[in-house]
């Protein structure tokens, strides 16, 4: 009997049939594996939200200087960390599946959790809200972004030659927002505190950006009016900070005057020693006006929207403020706090002032929250 075997035909037919069932069938089956970690980032993002409401609920009694919220920074190890005091724990006690990277804010009114990682998802919450949604480093809540946005803030790397070390387009009350450089909030005087933000990074950490707003969202306002007990306590600024950036991420707080003194690379400059004389022009760091205040234009970015300061070397003027105030007092001088002016100048001023500088807030963010290009 003659043995009949597979045409070249037929094999080749059989090839095409099964190649058209892994085409049909690999992609639905790629999308079920990345449904079930989705859907498991979501469970283990609730369940994180769950420990941060036990630690609440076991340690709010007895927090000091926490003006009601705490603030977790997860890491790679998997390990939650705040270092504020007051607390009967530093780590957060997380069962289950434990976060690689983001946020967690803890407050009264709720929890908010910002970019946890789990495996390739990021993870966010408001604490307005219910639900939680993920999405990958490259394309978070299902909207089509570039490779450098993680839940709507957009990171734009400097180009040479710029002394920041970067810009950011947040929201920082509503992070899964899309921003970009296109649709963020242009900041004048008593200006916007909510929405689409631009920041600019003055110091990037091993682990952390730290950023400030490119505008005053407060005009004026004086750090502590009250000149029979200023004692260069912040009252009247800290109160406008807070009300501000109220709902937002990052840990709001002022910039200090030594932060200001290393963004312009000044290595000399020190707010511990520094005496009432001491102030420093950003394009000379030092005492001396600049002959061309051009050269201070590489600093804009420290001293825009303030009044004038076109003239002084910024970009972008605003008539309303001529300043900010720093979160630092002059040495051994309870009534003056080091100041930015519209000048390019960091230098100091009566505190008990209320007419010429204002609020220009600071946020400090994981850089797991980032995708750099």
């Amino acid at each position: 009997m003659k043995k009949k075997g597979f045409t070249l035909i037929e094999l080749l037919a059989v090839i095409v049939i099964l190649a058209i069932i892994a085409l049909i069938t690999v992609p639905v089956v790629i999308n079920i594996i990345n449904n079930a970690k989705k859907g498991a980032a979501e469970d283990s993002t609730y369940g994180v939200i769950e420990s941060a409401k036990l630690f609440w609920t076991s340690n709010q009694v007895g927090f000091e200087d926490t003006n009601s919220n705490i603030l977790f920074t997860c890491n790679s190890n998997g390990t939650c960390t705040t270092t504020l005091s007051g607390t009967n724990a530093t780590t957060l006690d997380i069962s289950g599946t434990k976060p690689t990277g983001g946020t967690i804010r803890i407050e009264n009114d709720g929890i908010t959790v910002t970019n946890l990682k789990f495996g390739d998802y990021y993870c966010s919450k408001l604490k307005t809200t219910d639900k939680v949604n993920c999405g990958t480093s490259s394309s978070s809540n299902n909207n089509e972004q570039d490779d450098n946005v993680i839940f709507g803030a957009t990171l734009v790397v400097p180009e040479e030659g710029e002394t920041h070390k970067g810009i950011v387009y947040i929201n920082p009350s509503n992070v899964s927002q899309s921003c970009n450089s296109v649709d963020f909030q242009v900041g004048t005087g008593t200006a916007t505190a909510n929405g689409c933000l631009r920041f600019y990074i003055f110091d990037d950490s091993d682990n952390e950006y730290k950023m400030i707003l490119d505008h005053n969202t407060t005009a004026t306002v004086a750090w502590n009016s009250d000149e029979e007990n200023s004692n260069s306590v912040m009252k009247e600024v800290q109160t406008a900070l807070e009300s501000d950036t109220n709902g937002w991420i990052g840990n709001p707080r002022l910039i200090r005057a030594n932060e200001v003194a290393r963004a312009i690379n000044s290595t000399i400059w020190n707010s511990n020693t520094a005496t009432q004389t001491d102030h420093m022009y950003f394009g000379t760091r030092g005492t001396t006006e600049p002959s061309d205040y051009q050269v201070q234009q590489d600093y804009h970015w420290l001293f825009d929207y303030t009044e004038n300061c076109t003239t002084y070397g910024c970009n972008f003027s605003d008539g309303s403020t001529k300043g900010y105030w720093t979160s630092t007092p002059l040495v051994n001088d309870e009534y003056y706090a080091w100041i930015v002016t519209r000048k390019g100048l960091l230098t100091n001023y009566d505190c008990t002032e209320d007419t010429m500088y204002g609020v220009r807030p600071v946020i400090t963010l994981s850089k797991s929250l980032f995708q750099t290009e």
